[in-house]
C-alpha cells in the first residue's frame, strides 16, 4: 500500500476514532449558512474540492440521474451541505467509498495533498459509474478491475480514422468532460499527424512566471502552437528508413514492405526483425484545439517552477480571473482535417534515381464512415452556450509542498469563505486579491 493510500485510510480512521467529539460537534450549530466539513487531519485538499463541485448544478442535476455507490455518496454529502443549518457534516461515508474504489492509490504520494488530483479521480469514477454497469461485487479495496462490466466501453482517446469502430456514446455524459484535438506536423515533411481526441475533465494550465497575468491569456497561450524539437516523426523516420534499405541493396520484399507504409501513411505497422527502422529526429509545431466544451469547466492553475538545483518552488503569480467566462472563440477555431491535408501517397521512391523528398500528388481518400463518425462525436460534445459563470474558487496557501486549502463559493447572489468546519460570509470582491493563491477555478453554462 502506498503512502497515499495510507494517509487516505488514516482519515478515515481518524473519523471513525473521532465519531463522539464530531457528534458533539455537529449538534452545535454554527453560524448562519452552508456546512462545513469535518477535518480530522490533513483532509483540507478534499473538503476544498467537494465544497467547490457543490456549487455546481450541472454536476447535481448528473449525479441525481446517474447510478453508483461513489455517485450515491457524493449526492448525499452535496446535499447534506445545502441544508444551510450551519452544522459540521463528518465525510466519512464519502471517503470509505473512495478508499474502497481504489481513490487513495491514485493521488500524489507526499505530505501535501493535491485537491486537483483527488477531483481528477472522483470525476473518473463517476464517469465509469456512468459508462458500465455496476453490479454488486465488491472485489479488491484498491483495484478497479473487478468492480465494472464492460470497462472498454469508457471513453479515453479517440484518433480520428483510429479505433473509431469502438466509440461509445454514452446517454448521460459527465458535465466535467469535455474534448480536445492535438496534431502535431513535421516542419520537415510537412506530413501532419491524425488529429487525436482526448477527453478532458478539467484544464490544467501553466501559470506564466510574472507578476500578473489575466486568465484569457493563459488559455490563448494552451490553445497557441507550440515548437518541439527532436521529435521522432514517422514519415522522416520510415522515408530515412527506405533510403538506406534502396542505397544497402535490400531484399527487394523489405523495401516493398516500407514503401507499402509510406504509401498509406499506415505508420503504426510494425516492422519486421530484420527491418532496423531509422529514427529521424525533426522539428515539428503542435497545435492544440479546444474541441468539445463541457458544461461545468474546471481550470486548475499549473504553479510549480522546477529550480536548476532539483528543488521544486511554487509560483505566486496573481491570475485575473473574470466572473464570467466567454469561450465562445476558443472553441470555434476551425479543426485541421489530416485525411485532407495530408493523405496517403500514391507514388513513393520507385527507383534510386528519384528524389525522396518529393511531394506525392494530393487526393482525397477519406472514408465516408470517418466523417460520420467524426460528426457524430462532435455533436456529441457540442454546446451552443460557451459563456460560463464563476461558482467557486479553491485557493491555496502556503509553499509548494505545504499550506492550506480553502474554498470561496457562490449559493445564490451570497459568496462564502469555506475553511473545512469555519464558515462564513464574504463578497465577490475577495475574489479580486485572491489571485496569487487561486489553484482552481470552476464555472458552468448558463440558461
Amino acid at each position: 500500500m502506498d503512502f497515499l493510500s495510507e494517509h487516505i485510510l488514516e482519515i478515515g480512521t481518524l473519523l471513525i476514532a473521532g465519531s463522539l467529539g464530531y457528534w458533539l460537534l455537529s449538534t452545535k450549530k454554527q453560524q448562519e449558512g452552508p456546512n462545513g466539513l469535518y477535518n480530522p487531519g490533513n483532509s483540507c485538499f478534499m473538503n476544498s474540492v467537494v465544497q467547490a463541485i457543490s456549487s455546481l448544478d450541472h454536476f447535481k442535476d448528473y449525479l441525481r440521474k446517474s447510478d453508483g455507490p461513489m455517485t450515491k455518496q457524493t449526492l448525499e454529502l452535496i446535499e447534506s451541505l445545502e441544508k444551510m443549518d450551519g452544522r459540521t457534516i463528518n465525510p466519512k461515508d464519502f471517503v470509505y467509498e473512495l478508499i474502497r474504489q481504489g481513490g487513495g492509490q491514485h493521488l500524489m504520494g507526499y505530505h501535501q495533498q493535491d485537491a486537483q488530483e483527488l477531483f481528477q479521480v472522483l470525476s473518473d469514477i463517476l464517469s465509469k459509474e456512468t459508462a458500465s454497469p455496476y453490479h454488486s461485487s465488491v472485489g479488491s479495496l484498491f483495484s478497479l478491475d473487478d468492480l465494472y462490466l464492460k470497462q472498454e466501453q469508457t471513453l479515453d482517446i479517440l484518433f480520428y480514422g483510429k479505433h473509431t469502430n469502438h466509440l461509445v456514446f454514452d446517454k448521460l455524459r459527465n458535465p466535467f468532460t469535455g474534448l480536445i484535438g492535438s496534431t502535431i506536423t513535421c516542419l520537415t515533411c510537412g506530413y501532419q499527424t491524425p488529429v487525436r481526441l482526448d477527453c478532458f475533465d478539467n484544464l490544467s494550465i501553466v501559470v506564466p512566471q510574472q507578476n500578473r497575468c489575466t486568465l484569457e491569456s493563459m488559455l490563448e497561450a494552451y490553445c497557441t502552437n507550440e515548437i518541439i524539437h527532436d521529435y521522432i516523426c514517422d514519415k522522416c523516420s520510415t522515408k530515412q528508413t527506405l533510403e538506406h534499405l534502396i542505397r544497402t541493396q535490400a531484399k527487394k520484399g523489405d523495401i516493398a514492405f516500407v514503401k507499402d507504409i509510406l504509401r498509406n501513411h499506415s505508420f503504426d505497422t510494425p516492422f519486421p526483425p530484420d527491418i532496423k527502422r531509422i529514427k529521424s529526429p525533426s522539428v515539428v509545431t503542435k497545435q492544440t484545439l479546444l474541441v468539445g466544451p463541457p458544461k461545468c469547466l474546471v481550470l486548475h492553475m499549473q504553479r510549480s517552477i522546477f529550480l536548476p538545483n532539483g528543488y521544486s518552488a511554487k509560483n505566486h503569480c496573481a491570475v485575473e480571473f473574470p466572473q464570467t467566462l466567454n469561450l465562445t472563440r476558443l472553441f470555434s477555431k476551425p479543426m485541421p482535417t489530416p485525411w485532407k491535408q495530408t493523405p496517403p501517397e500514391t507514388n513513393v521512391v520507385p527507383s534510386v534515381e528519384q528524389n525522396i523528398n518529393e511531394p506525392p500528388p494530393l487526393e482525397s481518400v477519406s472514408p465516408v464512415s470517418e466523417e460520420q463518425t467524426l460528426e457524430m462525436l462532435l455533436n456529441e460534445y457540442r454546446n451552443p452556450n460557451l459563456i460560463y459563470q464563476l461558482t467557486a474558487a479553491v485557493l491555496h496557501f502556503g509553499s509548494h509542498d505545504s499550506g492550506h486549502f480553502i474554498t470561496i463559493k457562490r449559493i445564490g447572489n451570497t459568496w462564502y469563505n469555506i475553511s473545512d468546519e469555519n464558515v462564513r460570509k464574504t463578497s465577490v470582491f475577495a475574489l479580486d486579491n485572491a489571485g496569487a493563491q487561486v489553484y482552481m477555478l470552476f464555472y458552468e453554462t448558463r440558461s
